[in-house]
């Protein structure tokens, strides 16, 4: 998970460019003729960081509903606005989901769900590019018992590790991801655990962490080498978690995975070699 730069574009011009590019005159008229209640929805979504239960959905007709809704029409490639959705996509850092920090970015979700928020169907602070995975388990989802998702491009992802892995080794290399609830004392904190779950990233982090310690058993296997020298391990894990740490923060799942392979002395002793055989669980 990571904070997005927003694009570098007006929202109620775009609106407006969006709109005049309607097939329908009436279509045409109706949208720019709403452009001014627009414009202080856009601007009240701004001043409340995309916080769903702050903003109160427009009461609009049914005709200017389903016009608002058809302006997303206008961002699918080769159409009128296509290349807002590929400037949006282009945002994702090495193109991968900012929601859950590993998924191949290949869709826009809107993060306040156009069939309630019609309004900003088109506002680009409101079209967050994911990965499918994300996307479809967010679906239309805003908040629930007081906790919501991080909004990629209000807010940052908590600066102390909420993020754990339980890593043990017994007659195999089991690897459980869960979030410290107790830690989340503040309500990002809070946001952050109620994604980690909605996502279900226990399940996505744990399978990407097979893959990644067993592409690494062979390097663990050479600094540990013939002396068996658990500290060398050690210390290249270490190396590994705070680079990841660096770039991506204490709650990316590299992260939280180098940080307990590292405090493992089993698994530094030699219970890596387990991965080379294939006696991982999940």
């Amino acid at each position: 998970m990571y904070r997005l730069p927003p694009l570098p574009h007006d929202d109620v011009a775009t609106y407006r460019s969006i709109s005049s590019a309607r097939k329908s005159i009436t279509v045409r008229e109706q949208l720019l003729a709403a452009a001014p209640e627009i414009q202080k929805c856009y601007q009240k979504y701004v001043s409340e960081r995309g916080v769903g239960s702050r903003i109160k959905a427009l009461n609009v007709s049914p005709d200017l509903r389903r016009s608002l809704v058809g302006n997303y029409d206008q961002l699918s490639t080769g159409r009128s606005h296509g290349r807002l959705r590929a400037e949006l996509l282009s945002l994702a850092r090495a193109g991968r989901c900012p929601m859950c920090g590993s998924g191949q970015v290949a869709t826009l979700d809107h993060f306040l769900p156009k069939s309630v928020f019609p309004e900003f169907s088109v506002s680009l602070q409101n079209l967050v590019p994911v990965c499918y995975r994300c996307n479809h388990l967010k679906r239309e989802l805003v908040e629930e018992a007081g906790r919501r998702f991080l909004h990629s491009y209000f807010e940052n992802v908590p600066g102390q590790r909420l993020l754990v892995v339980d890593l043990r080794v017994t007659e195999t290399v089991e690897v459980v991801y869960r979030v410290a609830t107790a830690s989340a004392v503040d309500s990002r904190s809070r946001n952050f655990c109620f994604q980690f779950e909605k996502l279900r990233l226990a399940e996505y982090f744990q399978a990407e962490a097979v893959a990644e310690l067993s592409d690494r058993a062979e390097a663990l296997g050479g600094y540990y080498g013939p002396e068996r020298d658990h500290l060398e391990v050690r210390r290249y894990l270490a190396r590994e978690e705070k680079s990841v740490a660096s770039r991506h923060g204490p709650n990316h799942w590299k992260s939280a995975l180098f940080a307990s392979a590292c405090a493992s002395d089993a698994f530094c002793d030699g219970g890596f070699y387990l991965l080379a055989s294939g006696d991982m669980r999940r």
